[in-house]
């Protein structure tokens, strides 16, 4: 029996799962989903009155801050690379961009970057690398994330 908890640290989701083949069934449905929650929909962030959509405004980063966000992010400020991580990925859907913060601030040394990196790696096909997602997941647990610690715990013991 696994349970998944939280795939992102935005969102938490706890499901517990008793087959294998229940559980990848579920984990392709869920990834998607998180994602689309995490980057917004419409693939523009606003509604027909052009409008955010609700939720990605608040990872908006303005203009005037975002060069100062970057400068921080690159000085080793793990907590600035997650918010650019989220600003790229969710606000201007540069997927891209998005995980090179969130690497970023994983390799800085923030528990839930080292976290949502290895849940990327999971499960996101274009990038899944079960070697990066265990070595993520148990640099996570190793720093005290909790969701990281259970996940290894499942998955790896």
């Amino acid at each position: 029996m696994v349970k998944y908890s939280r795939l992102y640290h935005l969102y938490k989701i706890t499901i517990t799962i008793k087959s294998m083949k229940a559980q990848k069934i579920i984990a392709a449905l869920i990834a998607p989903l998180v994602f689309l929650m995490l980057t917004g929909c419409p693939a523009n962030n606003k509604t027909s009155t052009n409008q955010p959509v609700a939720g990605v405004s608040d990872l908006n980063i303005p203009a005037e801050q975002l060069q100062g966000f970057i400068l921080k992010a690159n000085g080793g400020d793990a907590e600035s690379a997650f918010r650019l991580h989220l600003y790229y990925d969710a606000v201007k859907n540069d997927h891209q961009a998005g995980l090179t913060w969130l690497t970023k601030a994983a390799e800085l040394g923030l528990p839930k970057a080292q976290y949502n990196l290895g849940v990327a790696y999971s499960y996101i096909d274009s990038i899944k690398d079960p070697e990066k997602t265990k070595y993520w997941m148990e640099k996570a647990a190793q720093n005290g994330d909790a969701d990281a610690i259970e996940y290894v715990k499942n998955h790896y013991m």
